[in-house]
């Protein structure tokens, strides 16, 4: 196993990379016969065993079948391959599309909405909507895009109902935290107590994890050596002491199947096997090639762990331990007795905290900064008390199980109490896929301290602002949400999407920490949605409301955070006021300059309202309109367009928008008023940099990239740079 940490270098590499390389068999068969050569003819073999380990990982991926591709209604019978929230990737056995015929298929298949407890090797049942992989999420976060075409996903099944086939018994668990503690399964905790588990960053303890794993192949340990000491008992002749490891090896083993096998308890169960065969063998086994080893053996069997949080915490956890925890431990060479082992252990858990920084900072976006003080007071009380107590309530029959869970009780009353001190306000880092990529490499640096300070300090450290004005149109899905920035510092946020969290992650990614202004046109979730966490987590200077009574959530967080509501008059923003019946004839209409340009935003106004604005002779002339009611037929008429005269029209809607939006009628409206015609659905987020003239990109899902494009319609020549060879949409 010497230098397997290389070949678990390169499968990671080659795992991480497969949705931008595809390789076939030929190609991968010729890097692995390269690697061995280089392996044989070389003394330096680090790169040859990384190359040994991504041509694996390519070679399994070619011999992987492509998943089978539908769209509608449909059955499939499935095999679970791994686990993630509410997303299960398995095998498809078989599929039946709606009125046709059972018919055997192969590759993998996502099932999104699963309600029943996912366990790998399970075959399910689904009945649902097969839709396209996504949907696309914004720029910098975790695209599902890129992970379906990591394990060859072609289709997501959204179940609407499921029947699971041959579920392992669990016996009846513990109650609340403790049950927890057992199964894995949160929703019986009190949400007071799992909130503050979150704040304490203490919230990891409820899932079966490798930190539970290695408690159980402890405790096994220490069975299997009393047992074999009674052994020897019996036989002075001397009992098979040296198999004690792998009996433990073996019940960790049951215990992590018992549990789901979710990754984490994989990764621990398959360490244990390794450190329990080098005891065995009297070896010196090395961690971090046990880790590479058990990362390549993981990802060869499917190459999409290597996108999965599960990976990145569990993976990047022992990673962070291994390579930081000797090098903090060392910075105090002598200290006190006393102080020896809590200041050990905190410098584990803040190794363990680097570990995790560039998952939690890519997806979360949450690092209590009182983490590791409270992981020092939870974890010891969590693996000497309260597991221990937990089990025994599961697994030993009464009256012992009754005394077990009333010691778990007081043992978890004990552990809150003395955690609650501990709760206090949440960092936020950010990070893209770049800046996460950025902290593992800092990670992996360990003896280049400064160059990995760098490193992060880049990753983490502010962004450049534009220096002209710029409009940011963000592909939410079925909603609208827009940012607009100036050279000067300000920016305003236009609507918040329907999602709760994904506008605010967006905008931290971004580092902008503060916002002008924030505009809701009207009353809707799709354009207020995410609104409550934007307010909560930036600092915002005044918010604009049609009327505070049809936003109470709204008008509430802004009360308590001292944000002024307001209507302008400014000569940037024109609210168009007016009668209005209906919600969404009652949205803010305003016009906004963005450098030369002027962009107006209607909200979801219709046919009367539109009409009542013409009437009152409203100065409605804007080269930048941001399509009404995310391209309706009761919206963008014709007086309305020919008022407005655009040159560039923005489209708010889905690719496969479940009401139809845009519309073709509107579609051909924006056709021949003249206006090019940009749909966040199809071309995602898009970005309008107000220069003359002015300059257009839309980020890639899959490279991640922004790329200037050339949109269609008569006047598209305006909106490209001279020489540029752009593509154009269609």
């Amino acid at each position: 196993m010497k230098d397997a940490a290389a070949m678990g270098v390169g499968a990671v590499v080659a795992a991480a990379a497969l949705p931008w390389i595809a390789p076939d068999r030929s190609q991968a068969a010729g890097m692995l016969l390269l690697a061995l050569v280089v392996l044989a003819r070389t003394r330096h073999k680090a790169m040859a065993r990384a190359w040994i380990g991504m041509a694996l990982v390519y070679g399994s991926f070619s011999t992987t079948p492509q998943g089978p591709w539908h769209r509608g209604p449909m059955a499939a019978q499935v095999r679970v391959t791994s686990c993630e929230g509410l997303t299960v990737v398995g095998r498809a056995e078989r599929i039946r599309p709606l009125g046709r015929a059972w018919r055997e298929t192969a590759g993998h298949i996502a099932v999104v909405g699963a309600r029943e407890r996912c366990i790998p090797g399970q075959t399910w049942l689904v009945f649902g909507e097969a839709v396209a992989p996504g949907p696309q999420r914004l720029p910098g976060a975790p695209q599902p895009a890129v992970q379906a075409r990591r394990s060859k996903v072609r289709t997501f099944l959204r179940a609407r109902a499921q029947t699971v086939w041959a579920t392992p018994p669990t016996g009846d668990a513990p109650a609340g935290l403790l049950g927890a503690l057992v199964t894995g399964d949160r929703s019986r905790v009190d949400p007071e107590q799992l909130q503050l588990l979150r704040d304490t960053g203490t919230a990891h303890l409820l899932a079966i994890s490798g930190f539970h794993v290695g408690l159980v192949g402890l405790m096994a340990l220490v069975a299997c050596r009393l047992l074999c000491g009674l052994w020897a008992v019996v036989r002075p002749s001397g009992g098979p002491v040296h198999l004690s490891f792998l009996l433990a090896a073996c019940l960790t083993a049951l215990f992590a199947w018992s549990v789901g096998l979710p990754l984490s308890a994989q990764r621990a169960a398959l360490m244990f096997l390794a450190v329990a065969i080098a005891r065995t063998w009297g070896r010196r086994l090395r961690p971090l090639d046990a880790l590479g080893a058990i990362a390549t053996g993981l990802l060869v069997l499917h190459p999409g762990h290597v996108g999965t949080i599960s990976f990145q915490l569990s993976f990047g956890a022992v990673f962070g331990l291994l390579c930081w925890g000797t090098k903090l431990s060392s910075l105090w060479e002598r200290p006190p007795r006393w102080a020896t082992g809590p200041y050990k252990a905190l410098c584990a858990t803040l190794a363990a905290t680097a570990g995790t920084l560039p998952a939690s900072a890519w997806w979360f976006q949450q690092l209590p900064p009182t983490s590791p003080l409270a992981n020092l007071v939870a974890m010891p009380m969590t693996g000497w008390l309260v597991v221990p107590s937990a089990f025994a309530a599961h697994l030993l029959p009464d009256p012992v199980a009754e005394w077990a869970e009333t010691a778990g009780l007081w043992s978890v009353d004990l552990m809150l109490s003395l955690l609650r001190p501990l709760q206090g306000p949440m960092w936020h880092p950010a990070v893209t896929g770049t800046g996460a990529l950025l902290l593992w490499l800092a990670l992996a640096l360990h003896r280049h301290p400064t160059v990995a300070l760098l490193l992060a300090t880049f990753a983490l450290g502010p962004r450049p602002w534009p220096t002209e004005p710029t409009a940011t149109f963000l592909d939410v899905g079925q909603g609208s949400a827009a940012l607009l920035q100036w050279p000067d510092g300000r920016a305003w946020l236009i609507d918040g999407g329907p999602d709760r969290r994904e506008v605010v992650q967006w905008l931290r990614r971004q580092r902008i920490r503060s916002l002008e202004r924030v505009v809701v046109t009207h009353p809707a979730r799709d354009h207020e949605g995410g609104l409550p966490a934007v307010l909560e987590g930036v600092e915002v200077g005044s918010l604009h409301l049609h009327d505070p009574a049809g936003h109470p959530q709204l008008a509430r967080i802004a009360a308590a955070r001292g944000i002024p509501l307001e209507v302008w008059q400014d000569g940037r923003l024109h609210p168009l006021r007016r009668p209005c019946h209906g919600t969404n004839d009652c949205s803010l209409t305003y016009r906004v300059d963005v450098g030369p340009w002027r962009l107006l935003a209607p909200g979801d106004l219709e046919a009367p309202g539109e009409a009542a604005l013409l009437a009152g002779g409203m100065p409605l002339r804007a080269e930048l309109l941001w399509v009404g009611h995310h391209g309706s037929a009761t919206s963008t008429g014709e007086p309305f367009l020919q008022a407005v005269d655009p040159r560039l029209a923005i489209v708010p809607a889905p690719a496969a928008s479940p009401y139809g939006h845009p519309h073709p009628q509107v579609w051909r409206r924006l056709r021949r008023s003249g206006a090019a015609v940009v749909s966040t659905g199809v071309h995602g987020t898009t970005r309008l940099v107000g220069t003359e003239p002015p300059l257009l990109f839309h980020h890639h899902p899959v490279t991640g990239w922004w790329r200037g494009v050339v949109p269609s319609g008569p006047q598209a020549a305006d909106f490209a740079s001279s020489g540029a060879d752009l593509p154009r949409i269609q």
